[in-house]
């Protein structure tokens, strides 16, 4: 039996939800299948092992009925969309979720050291500018 715990998603991951799910009702379903497979990772110690059959008995919402087929679609997408780590380990998909990136770069520090990059309000922006040769003009037109 699974412990209930209550894990919310992100701001982050709201994000990304919104930014690439255009319709309210697929990400609404999207989300309520990430919110419950974090909590089935959080409660196994960081990873998830059944069967995918198995998890869509588990989920069973009233207000959000698919199919089997269609689970395995959002799921699919929340894989792609970053949300979810699927490996494959013995023949058996276990879940986890993406590690965070951590950033060790000061930026007021890195900003100083390369003059090409201005610094303000904690924002980094970088000019580039190239040549134009008759070289770089002809392969560019080809």
């Amino acid at each position: 039996m699974l412990k209930r715990t209550n894990l919310k998603i992100t701001s982050g991951e709201w994000m990304i939800l919104n930014n690439n799910i255009e319709c309210n009702n697929a990400r609404a379903k999207a989300a309520s299948v990430l919110n419950f497979l974090k909590k089935c990772i959080e409660a196994n110690d960081g990873t998830f092992s059944k069967a995918l059959a198995k998890i869509h008995i588990l989920y069973s919402r009233s207000h959000f009925k698919f199919t089997l087929t269609h689970f395995k679609n959002i799921i699919n997408r929340l894989k792609d969309l970053g949300l979810l780590v699927i490996e494959k380990i013995k023949n058996r998909n276990v879940y986890t979720l993406p590690k965070e990136k951590k950033s060790n770069i000061n930026i007021k520090n890195y900003a100083l050291i390369n003059k090409n990059i201005g610094c303000n309000n904690f924002t980094v922006t970088k000019k580039v500018t190239k040549k134009v040769t008759k070289k770089n003009l002809m392969k560019l037109l080809i």
